[in-house]
């Protein structure tokens, strides 16, 4: 029948006449469309920017290989021909580019030669380019080409940054004060090679000379820095790189695409957030959708009772009815889809770049995010819209042809039935297996949390839904059978009783709408506790009283690569008008690893010093009972090399590491031997290193176990940090050696107040005037990370809220229709003496009360979650590590609970005035005029 045309011109009619209830449907499945398609353009957005953020950086690049030992950071070049040939032996080889690498500053030149522009921290490259074509180079898009000596290729986002464009003059100046002239032969885009930036993409910019302009740059005359391999131009993609056991002592892997993915993989969890929020606001919008559907039925009740007084069968009265709703869904689905992109569009740069430029100027390693709006997906989740809200109506029309004919002339309505014992029966066993279902709910938040994977935290979910449903249908049985109990109440607030006794009576009535509405003001109530409670966590995970911020204690620090290196920053520290009243304190440190097992393990060794316990952030977890505090304990390893103060990973058992990694675990006060082995040893026998031997023994006593000291951001730069005696540090020089990502030989570090950027901000500009372009500052990273946190939960809560718009106008819908249903009702009661007042006061208070009910449910049920949540994710916490401090956001939740309410109570003076408007006479002759 839906083919029939006159079917579609009496839904059309229908939507024309009743343009108010076609708004209010519109509306109401705008709503829920439009969060679902806000979510999927933030969901594009982190997809979209993330993947093009790999391919401008990383592109086919896979892995960066770099010489291990002692040769100065350099492959030599038959080390290179060797790594070449070992892997050009595989079946599935990977493409190799050996490269010249550092870091350098490009200075923009005017016309008349001057400064006019200075990028820092921009990654040079030299390589051949025949080579690089394995990888994809292809600048000028015909094929590689031979670089003159005296041009330069750089991406189009360093250009921009340094104000340049092809044909202007700039210099490159490396840190070790070389400087050459070059010609800008083109700006391309960042692709591979042409963008890459090194590990975490966190150089300014990346500029690509010729590998003679190189050499004479770096002053490596033989030799390469770095290897980087990839899978470009094979039909197949290397997700592992095999190493043949003739080169595997040669470099060190560094799994950039892996990491650089991982990061682009974090940053998509966001949507989860998103996701969650959109999935309860599309459970609120297709109750909201039902009943703006029932209501739209049973304003059609008359004259569907017509068309089956005429001949019309049940099926063909609810093919009309479905053709209105189709073409309500249709318009829904559209308008949702439209709004939503635009305020998807909006979000994502309100989410994501309200602090993209002070997050650049604090921290290179980020991610831009910029707004995708794919057509297809877009058109694709609008079909499944007008669907989804279909389906909802072939429900709705299932109910429309049972109400008997001469009862739909008349317009008659249920004003809900005697409920039989039976009905009773099963209501008391539903809600005792309501408050079951509750009860393992709390008794899951108050036990001991689970792991935080996959499958524990999707049992968490359910069980979370499973609660809010069951608390929300007591809290509604409860309020319906309070009526004596609210009037001691309404006493307090001089309400009248006959109104609180008739509120309660109506909702006892219609129990199903009821509970409805209630649930839908908790989902919304459940959801905006949790993203607060999580988004504090977060935002308070990154607040240095609870998280250490530092580099052992230090605000900031500069790497160097050579003594004298050191000796500039240090001079320029102690001499510098600018930097001296920055900089209160500052010391060196020049940490080596040593391996202590044949396992391979190796940890980081630094001495204590005066100027090291100057800085005032080295703390203990535990010391010796022979120290009364922990300076005993640290002036005791300062002034004797006996004693040794080692990481929390010997005074804790992590089972975890005992199949990799088994720990050695003393006591303080223990005295330890400490085997070392020659790692050049190690990597020539590694299958047999159970007969390897220690080159030297030392032997500590255990003064104590110091916290984490450094940031984890430096992890793997202080790896496992063991603090000795400086005599026995020097001593033990000679056996260290360095990891491949532990490129300088040492760190300057600084004390200044970095919390006020603008210090940290100054003292590094400063530096990079003089070439220093190496430094660091944890603090100042991890807030840009709170930067985006803050933004982040802030929208969250604010997507949230927009939610909050279906619970409203569900009770607005649902008032609207007590208000129709009841007209006979309604103008009985005025004539046998109620007042306005009263009548008022019913539908006010029966809407405050279902929505206080569902508000206050949600809130506590979205409490308890939340708190099992957060106990569940940080019991992934290990005891060296230092976990989140939760703290209840009341200052943020009870604003929002009570603006709630009182949006609750505000929609309700609609239908309660509108009740007044009937008059009584008119209403006794009809229910609906």
């Amino acid at each position: 029948m839906l083919t029939n045309p006159m079917i579609w011109r009496m839904a059309i009619g229908n939507i024309r006449r009743s343009w108010k209830q076609t708004l209010l449907t519109v509306t109401a499945g705008a709503i829920g469309a439009m969060l679902v398609i806000i979510s999927y353009v933030n969901y594009a957005s982190l997809n979209g920017s993330g993947e093009e953020w790999l391919q401008r950086h990383y592109g086919p690049i896979e892995w960066e290989l770099a010489p291990i030992g002692k040769e100065g950071g350099v492959f030599s070049g038959s080390q290179v021909e060797s790594i070449q040939q070992g892997f050009g032996q595989m079946d599935h080889r990977p493409a190799l580019v050996p490269a010249i690498r550092d870091e350098v500053s490009l200075i923009r030149l005017d016309g008349q030669g001057e400064k006019a522009g200075v990028l820092p921290g921009t990654m040079l490259l030299g390589f051949n380019p025949k080579k690089a074509a394995e990888l994809g180079y292809s600048p000028n898009g015909r094929g590689p080409a031979l670089l003159p000596d005296d041009e330069v290729i750089i991406d189009k986002e360093t250009a921009e940054a340094l104000g340049a464009q092809a044909g202007d003059a700039i210099q490159i100046r490396t840190a070790g004060g070389r400087a050459q002239l070059f010609q800008i032969q083109q700006a391309v885009p960042g692709d591979g090679l042409t963008g890459y930036r090194g590990k975490d993409a966190s150089a300014a910019g990346t500029v690509i000379i010729s590998e003679a302009s190189a050499r004479k740059l770096t002053g490596l005359k033989t030799g390469y820095h770095i290897v980087l391999a990839g899978s470009s131009g094979r039909s197949h993609s290397l997700q592992h790189l095999f190493i043949p056991d003739s080169i595997n002592n040669l470099f060190g892997i560094h799994s950039l695409k892996q990491d650089a993915q991982s990061r682009v993989d974090n940053m998509k969890q966001q949507f989860m957030v998103m996701s969650m929020i959109s999935g309860i606001a599309v459970a609120s919008s297709a109750i909201l959708m039902r009943q703006v559907l029932i209501m739209i039925a049973d304003s059609r009740r008359e004259i569907f009772g017509v068309l089956r007084a005429i001949g019309l069968s049940r099926q063909q009265i609810g093919v009309v009815f479905i053709a209105e709703a189709l073409l309500l869904s249709v318009f829904s689905g559209l308008v949702g889809v439209i709004l939503g992109t635009a305020s998807g569009v909006g979000l994502v740069n309100l989410f994501y770049g309200t602090y993209q430029e002070e997050i650049a100027r604090i921290s290179r390693a980020n991610i831009p995010i910029f707004p995708h709006t794919p057509i297809m997906g877009l058109g694709i989740i609008c079909l499944l819209i007008v669907f989804f809200l279909t389906f909802i109506a072939l429900f709705v029309a299932r109910s429309i042809g049972k109400v008997p004919i001469v009862e739909a002339i008349r317009g008659g309505k249920d004003a809900g039935a005697a409920k039989s014992k039976g009905h009773r029966m099963r209501s008391s066993i539903t809600a005792a297996v309501a408050v079951i279902l509750v009860a393992i709910h709390c008794i899951q938040t108050v036990s001991s949390p689970m792991k935080p994977t996959g499958q524990a935290m999707l049992i968490i979910f359910i069980w979370w839904l499973i609660g809010v449903v069951s608390a929300v249908y007591l809290a509604t049985r409860l309020l319906t059978k309070s009526g004596g109990t609210m009037s001691v109440f309404a006493n307090w607030f001089r309400l009248p009783n006959i109104s609180v006794l008739l509120a309660a009576r109506y909702m006892r009535q219609r129990p199903g709408r009821t509970f409805s509405i209630a649930l839908m003001f908790a989902l919304v109530m459940m959801v905006v506790t949790f993203t607060s409670s999580v988004s504090t966590m977060l935002i308070g995970g990154q607040n240095d009283v609870e998280k250490n911020q530092t580099m052992l204690g230090f605000a900031g620090f500069a790497g160097y690569d050579t003594p004298a290196e050191k000796q500039r920053i240090e001079q320029m520290l102690q001499t510098d008008p600018d930097l001296k009243p920055i900089v209160t304190n500052y010391t060196d440190i020049e940490p080596y690893m040593l391996m202590t097992d044949t396992r391979g393990t190796a940890d980081s060794y630094i001495p204590v010093t005066r100027e090291l316990l100057a800085g005032g952030g080295l703390h203990l977890r535990e010391r010796a009972k022979q120290f009364e505090s922990d300076e005993d304990a640290w002036n005791a390893v300062l002034q004797d090399p006996r004693y040794i103060i080692l990481p929390m990973d010997n005074l804790y058992e992590d089972a975890e590491r005992a199949s990799f990694d088994p720990q050695k675990l003393v006591h303080a006060g223990d005295r330890i031997e400490m085997p070392i082995y020659d790692t050049a040893a190690y990597n020539s026998m590694r299958q047999t290193t159970d007969s390897l031997e220690p080159i030297a023994q030392q032997s500590f006593i255990v003064a104590g176990f110091a916290e984490n000291n450094s940031s984890s951001q430096l992890s793997s730069k202080l790896f496992r940090t063991h603090y000795v005696n400086e005599g026995i540090f020097q001593q033990l020089r000679k056996y260290g050696y360095k990891w491949p990502e532990q490129a300088q030989l040492g760190y300057v570090l600084m004390q200044y107040d970095s919390h006020q950027l603008s210090l940290t901000q100054r003292l590094a500009e400063k530096l990079l005037m003089n070439d220093i372009t190496t430094f660091d500052s944890p603090y100042a990273n991890n807030r840009a990370q709170e930067l985006v946190n803050t933004q982040l939960s802030r929208g969250f809560i604010g997507f949230t809220l927009l939610s909050a718009l279906i619970g409203l106008l569900g009770l607005a819908v649902v008032q609207y229709r007590a208000v129709a249903e009841r007209a006979k009702t309604t103008a009985m009661m005025r004539c046998v003496g109620l007042t306005g007042k009263h009548i008022s006061w019913i539908f006010m208070l029966e809407g405050m009360m279902i929505g206080l009910a569902g508000i206050v449910t949600g809130w506590l049920i979205g409490s308890t979650g939340s708190v099992l949540f957060i106990r569940t994710l940080l019991n992934d916490t290990g005891p060296t590590e230092q976990a989140p401090v939760f703290h209840y956001p009341f200052a943020l939740i009870v604003p929002l609970v009570l603006f709630l309410i009182v949006a609750a109570v505000l929609m309700n003076i609609g239908p309660a005035r509108g009740a007044l408007r009937i008059a009584p006479a008119e209403a006794l002759r009809s229910a609906d005029q």
